[in-house]
């Protein structure tokens, strides 16, 4: 028996991210902080929480898709001390994509 063999539409695997948890804790760290560093703060949160839209944007999207595939979300991974973190990894019957 296969991944696709039977119709499950969108599933995900891992749907968490920790985007939320790094703007609770930049806005924490903000009311301590004062002058450039609170600024830069600021900015880091305001970044963030363009980027959570987005990914809910997206997540609301391939919920309702009704396409058969499986979703992890915000992944990190490393390798020799070199990391890279992606958004989303799609895997289809088809492709798999990574965004």
């Amino acid at each position: 028996m296969g991944l696709f063999t039977k119709k499950i539409g969108p599933v995900f695997l891992k749907e968490d991210s920790d985007a939320k948890k790094f703007i609770e804790d930049m806005t924490e760290l903000s009311k301590k902080a004062s002058g450039d560093l609170k600024n830069e703060i600021e900015k880091q949160i305001k970044y963030a929480n363009a980027g959570l839209v987005g990914e809910n944007n997206i997540i609301f999207e391939l919920k309702n898709s009704g396409i058969d595939m499986y979703i992890l979300h915000d992944i990190y991974l490393e390798v020799d001390g070199k990391g890279a973190q992606i958004d989303f990894m799609i895997f289809t019957k088809k492709a798999s994509v990574c965004y």
